[in-house]
C-alpha cells in the first residue's frame, strides 16, 4: 500500500471532520518515524495513520499502557475519541487516531552527551518499573525466533536478493556492505550459541524504546515519551543497547563507547535487576538482530531518494563490524558491572 494513504489534504480534513469533534484549520505532514503523521491546527492535535501490521487491539493495548503511565507520573501522549466515542478510526484498511499535541522537539541520532543519556536511560528504567508493578497483561515477543536458524537463513536469503539488486544498478559500496553483513552472518551460525537465551530478564517494556520515542526541552531534558503502540514482553538488554547506541554521540561513527554503555546500563540497574547472561548476550543479541536486518538499504535501492535511510542502514553496519571485531572485550566488560 501506497505512503500516501489520503490524496490530498482535502481528504484528510474531511474524514477528521466526520469522525472527530474537531474543526481543521491546518494540515502539515511531520517527517517523524515510519508512520504517516499529521500536525493538525499549528500544534493542536497529532493525526497518525498506523503501518498494516498494527490493528485495532494494539491501540487499546496502548490506551491502558498510557493510562498506566500517566497516572504514575510519566507524560504520554493523551488521545481524542472520536464523535462515536472510540480510540481509533479505520480509513482504507489502515488505523488512524488523534492524540493532543505536545509541545517539545526531537534529538537528531548520535547527539546526546553523558548528561543526556542518563536522563535517557533514567527514563527508560522508571517506565519498565511502572509496567512491570501493573496487572495489565502483555504479548510476549519470543526472542529464540530472532536467533534461530530458520530467521540467520531467512536473513541471508533476505540481503543476498538486495546484493543482486546492488550490483545490477552498480551500487557498489552498497553491494560490499551487504556482502559483509552475509558473511558475517554465515559466521553467526557455527561461531556461536543462544543455548542461555532463555535466561534472559524479560519485562514489560516499551517495545520501541529510544530517544527518538522522546520530546525534549529547550535544555535537552525529556519532557514525554510516545509511541506505545509496540509495547510487549521483550528482553530489557536489547532495548537497553540499542537505545543507548542510538543516542551516544561517541558512537556516531558505529563504535561502541563502552564506558557510556557501562554507565548507561548501571543507570537502568537503579530501577530494575539485570543478571549476568543480560550482561553477557546484551552485544551478541543486538548484533545478531542488526545483521539480520535489510532497513535502509532495502528501501534505498527501491527509491535512491532515500539517502537518510540508507545512512542509518550503514552506520548499523558500522555497528555489526565493531561488534563483530569487539565482542569478548564488551563482554568481559559489561560483566564487571556485576563485580
Amino acid at each position: 500500500m501506497s505512503n500516501n494513504i489520503f490524496n490530498n489534504d482535502s481528504e484528510i480534513k474531511r474524514f477528521i471532520e466526520e469522525n472527530y469533534d474537531i474543526q481543521v484549520n491546518s494540515i502539515r505532514k511531520m517527517k517523524l518515524g515510519t508512520a504517516n503523521l499529521y500536525n493538525i491546527n499549528n500544534g493542536e492535535y497529532v493525526f497518525k495513520v498506523f503501518q498494516e501490521k498494527y490493528k485495532p487491539k494494539n491501540i487499546l493495548h496502548e490506551v491502558e499502557v498510557l493510562n498506566i503511565l500517566d497516572k504514575n507520573g510519566i507524560v504520554v501522549p493523551k488521545y481524542v475519541k472520536t464523535v462515536s466515542g472510540q480510540y481509533y478510526k479505520e480509513y482504507n484498511g489502515l488505523v488512524s487516531i488523534i492524540q493532543k499535541f505536545i509541545n517539545g522537539i526531537t534529538i537528531d541520532m548520535n547527539s546526546g552527551n553523558k548528561k543526556m543519556l542518563l536522563d535517557l536511560a533514567s527514563c527508560y528504567g522508571k517506565i519498565i518499573k511502572v509496567l512491570n508493578s501493573c496487572d495489565l497483561e502483555f504479548t510476549e515477543t519470543n526472542i529464540t525466533e530472532w536467533y534461530s536458524d530458520d530467521t540467520i537463513n531467512k536473513g541471508i536469503e533476505k540481503l543476498s536478493k538486495l546484493l543482486k539488486l546492488a550490483k545490477i544498478k552498480n551500487k557498489n559500496t552498497v553491494a560490499n556492505e551487504l556482502d559483509t553483513k552475509i558473511n558475517l552472518l554465515k559466521e553467526v551460525k557455527i561461531k556461536y550459541n543462544f543455548d542461555e537465551l532463555s535466561k534472559l530478564t524479560v519485562l514489560k517494556s516499551h517495545g520501541d524504546f529510544n530517544h527518538l520515542q522522546c520530546l525534549y526541552n529547550n535544555s535537552n531534558r525529556i519532557i514525554a515519551v510516545l509511541d506505545f503502540v509496540s509495547s510487549s514482553m521483550m528482553p530489557v538488554s536489547w532495548e537497553i543497547i540499542r537505545s543507548y547506541s542510538y543516542l551516544d554521540k561517541d558512537v556516531i561513527n558505529g563504535q561502541l563507547n563502552i564506558e557510556n554503555l557501562k554507565q548507561y546500563i548501571k543507570e537502568v540497574m537503579k530501577y530494575i535487576k539485570l543478571n549476568k547472561v543480560d550482561l553477557e548476550y546484551m552485544c551478541l543479541i543486538y548484533y545478531v538482530q542488526l545483521l539480520t536486518s535489510s532497513f535502509g538499504y532495502k528501501q534505498y535501492l527501491e527509491d535512491e531518494n532515500n539517502q537518510d535511510l540508507l545512512k542509518f542502514a550503514q552506520f548499523r553496519t558500522r555497528l555489526c563490524i565493531d561488534l563483530n571485531k569487539n565482542m569478548d572485550y564488551y563482554k568481559e566488560e559489561l560483566l564487571k558491572i556485576l563485580n
